[in-house]
């Protein structure tokens, strides 16, 4: 049975959905999407998780069913955003884990508190996209185009760029409705400004335990990315999951939920 998102107002009346479970009293694990996400897509993944610790996975603005300003889709917002949660739901701190897109306001926020990062987890986040000429090229001729509402046969496509195949087509269909929600100035404020991304930035700023998790399928984040970011940031290990594609923790959540619960156990 699908668990019903739970929502916490914060200080800056943003209503962001979130679902939970395991030990309130726990080691606390923050997941975060990528572009067009939310919190369901974690789902796959969620019971494979030990409930020894506190799992979250936030909606971020703009997204699924969060709310959405009429601006302010930077990294730095979607961070601003997590401190505030933070201090809502009183995590001192956590394990921060941004999947895709996800990994950049997730290792942000490491570089930028990391008094409040127990450690970041990065699966299959690529290390910067205004490099790369392919995505640039989408960019200029189809996202930046985007208007509402958004075309449906658009959305499908994009999403099938990113898989292997090994996903239930059933839960692609759920993840499509969520992709539907964001409008078309999310679309593009959220890629635009992972575009802008500085990098290396702040990364090397970064304390705590990192482990870079990524599929050797993936044709979205690189393998010369993961060992880049690897190389920049501290205390980094890449860890390589044989036949598993960019969309890994759907695609085998169980082997990537384990992954994930013994990093936790020796944070």
């Amino acid at each position: 049975m699908r668990q019903e998102p739970k929502v916490v107002e914060l200080p800056n009346h943003l209503l962001i959905p979130f679902l939970e479970q395991g030990n309130r009293n726990g080691k606390v694990l923050v997941m975060l999407h990528g572009v067009a996400d939310s919190c369901v897509a974690f789902e796959p993944m969620l019971p494979f998780l030990s409930d020894e610790f506190r799992s979250l996975a936030v909606t971020l603005r703009g997204h699924g069913d969060a709310g959405k300003p009429e601006t302010g889709y930077s990294t730095m917002n979607f961070k601003e955003d997590l401190v505030l949660l933070f201090d809502e739901m009183g995590i001192e701190k956590a394990v921060l884990l941004g999947a895709s897109s996800g990994g950049f306001p997730a290792r942000s926020f490491a570089a930028d508190y990391p008094e409040r990062t127990e450690g970041l987890i990065l699966l299959g986040s690529p290390a910067s996209l205004g490099d790369k000429p392919g995505i640039v090229k989408v960019w200029n001729e189809v996202i930046s185009l985007l208007t509402d509402p958004l075309d449906e046969n658009f959305v499908r496509r994009f999403a099938q760029g990113l898989e292997t195949g090994n996903i239930p087509s059933d839960f692609l269909e759920v993840m499509l409705k969520e992709n539907l929600k964001a409008p078309a100035r999310v679309w593009i404020e959220t890629i635009r400004g992972i575009m802008n991304e500085p990098f290396p930035g702040s990364l090397g700023k970064i304390k705590s335990e990192t482990l870079i998790l990524w599929g050797d399928q993936d044709v979205i984040a690189a393998r010369e990315d993961q060992e880049v970011l690897e190389k920049v940031i501290p205390n980094a290990q890449l860890k390589i999951l044989s036949g598993l594609g960019h969309l890994l923790y759907w695609e085998s959540p169980e082997r990537v939920a384990e992954e994930i619960n013994a990093f936790m156990r020796f944070k």
